[in-house]
Formats: structure tokens, sequence, C-alpha cells
């Protein structure tokens, strides 16, 4: 309250630190000690803030302002990927080969599983009588059918069977802000992001307000929590190597005068307005 009906609501995006004033300044006080942009001699200052007398006809200004919900990141369009995995570096493959050929070269039972081998940096894994094959970049049906038509060459009754485990470049890390951060393996292309929330635990209950960062090479991707949710589209498949966390809104209002507290206040919700404020901070002094 600046004087008896009127209220002020100042919404700080981003506050450092703020020295509230004592008590319930007057109007006069508080315009001439603002940081109002110098105006030309006849000119009217151009304040920082507004002042509005709480009543009928202000309601509905106060409502509506300020705008508070518009995001300041952009984000990606969910769009559905392909349900199985994509081989990278780091993965390890593991190759049984059965045959059942007497006599067979892999052995007197006809199944011979291989050590697992982790995907070298270059893309390869080494076969037994094929060598060095490139698997980075095919599903691990379409490495199995590979290494099939190369080992039949040598092996006619070979068959092939591939199981793949994700290594660091088939994982997304949820850095921070959640119940259970860690890395979490992609098990194919097409993990949504509210599928690791879930298994991370969801955001920390104790962010007043989620945001939801998103690290994808050298672009971040913003977006609140609570649209996440109520959103399909914004429900995207996570790729190797993304990076997530989530943070508490950084906006914050002050509430001073006779709102009869005098209070830096973190925003509840990612809309709020003038009048909801007000109530929020359980109203004026009678």
């Amino acid at each position: 309250m600046l004087v008896p009906r009127f209220a002020a609501v100042i919404a700080c995006f981003a506050l450092a630190s703020c020295g509230l004033p004592r008590g319930a300044g007057f109007q006069s006080e508080i315009l001439a000690a603002s940081n109002a942009n110098t105006a030309a001699e006849g000119e009217e200052p151009v304040y920082d803030f507004a002042v509005y007398e709480v009543n009928r006809d202000t309601l509905p200004i106060l409502q509506g302002w300020p705008v508070t919900g518009d995001d300041t990141l952009p984000w990606i369009v969910a769009q559905e990927q392909p349900a199985s995995l994509m081989i990278a570096a780091g993965d390890t493959v593991q190759v049984t080969i059965w045959d059942a050929e007497e006599n067979s070269i892999f052995g007197a039972t006809g199944v011979t599983p291989l050590q697992p081998e982790v995907v070298s940096s270059n893309g390869r894994i080494f076969v037994p009588y094929i060598g060095d094959l490139r698997v980075t970049g095919m599903s691990p049906s379409t490495a199995r059918q590979r290494i099939e038509e190369e080992l039949i060459r040598t092996v006619p009754s070979a068959q092939v069977q591939l199981s793949v485990e994700p290594g660091r470049s088939n994982t997304a890390n949820l850095a921070f802000g959640f119940a259970a951060p860690g890395l979490y393996p992609l098990l194919d292309r097409n993990v949504k992001i509210l599928d690791l929330f879930s298994q991370a635990g969801g955001p920390n209950p104790e962010l007043n307000s989620p945001q939801v960062r998103l690290v994808r090479g050298s672009r971040t991707f913003g977006i609140p929590f609570e649209r996440l949710l109520r959103e399909p589209s914004a429900n995207i498949a996570l790729r190797g190597g993304d990076r997530v966390y989530v943070e508490d809104d950084a906006r914050k209002f002050i509430a001073l005068g006779a709102t009869g507290t005098q209070t830096v206040v973190d925003f509840p919700e990612v809309e709020f307005s003038a009048i909801e404020a007000l109530a929020f901070i359980g109203g004026v002094n009678a």
C-alpha cells in the first residue's frame, strides 16, 4: 500500500537484492525514490512500476497484469521416433552364434556366445571370421543381419543373436533438480522425457515452480514443468548426450505497505496476475 486504497505489486525478475522501504510509504515518496527515466523539461517521467487504485474499474487490469507466463526459452515439438536403439560408440554388444553343423568351427555344442564387445570410437566391433565390422548408426536387428550375412560366407548354416547394452553415448544425464539424479540409459530412440522423469522420481519437491531445461549440443531449451505435463506435444523423445536439469522459477515480487507485510515472494505459478498476488499474500489491511 502506498497510501490507503492503493496497492503496489512490483514484479522483480532475476532479483539479486531489494531494499524495502519502511512502513507504508506515501505514493509521493515511492515515486520520488524510483528509478524513473530522465524526462525532458515539461514531460512526465517514465517509471519502472505502476500504481493502481484497487476498485471495480481496475480489477480487469490487475487480473491481467503483469504478463508473467511468457517462455524465455524455446521448446522442441515432439515427433515419434523408431522404437529401436541406434548403436553408438561406447555401447556393449553381445553376439551369440548358432551353428547346427557337426564339427562346427564354433564348437561341439552348436551355440557360441562371444565375449561382450564395446563399440570402439570408430564405431566397430570384432567378430571372428569377419574381422572389424562397423555397427554404429545401425539398429540391433540391422547389425545382427549384417553380421549374419558376412558370417555365412564362412559358416553357411550360422545364425546370429545380438543384444546391446547402452553406453554413455546412449544415455541422458538428469543432472540436478530431481529426486534421483544420474545417468539414465535410453533403451530405444523413443524414450520420452516424462518417462525418465518418472524413473528419477520427478522434480525435487522442494522446488516452488519447477522449470525444465534441456541442453542439447550447444543449445538450451526450456519449459515449465506444469506445461510439460499437460501438453502431449511437449513430451519429446530424448537423445543420447542430452542433459536435463530442473531449476526453480527465478521471478519474485515485493509485498509492502498496507498489505500488512514486507517481504519478497517467489512466484508460485507460471501465470500469476497482480490481483492473485494480493490474494496470495493475504490481501490488504482492513
